[in-house]
């Protein structure tokens, strides 16, 4: 059936969440699942290009409409 959850990876500038984020990705988008990503500390932009650097191209979960990224600027706060 139909689940749902949430994961939070919450980092900072001082500890980058980013290596525990792009495991925890990969294997959701792998695994086909709808994953929403809520970019507060960094731009979208960022993740996807360091995402990118890890070998994961998160474009094409994104055309695919399988990933949706979500700024800090969009939910109306200040990056």
């Amino acid at each position: 059936g139909d689940r749902g959850g949430l994961l939070l990876v919450r980092d900072t500038l001082q500890a980058s969440g980013v290596f525990v984020m792009q495991a925890l990705l990969r294997r959701a988008l792998q695994m086909g699942e709808q994953v929403v990503l809520v970019a507060l500390l960094q731009s979208p932009e960022k993740y996807t290009y360091c995402l990118r650097k890890m070998g994961v191209n998160l474009q094409q979960y994104i055309d695919a409409g399988q990933l949706r990224l979500i700024g800090a600027g969009a939910l109306g706060l200040a990056t």
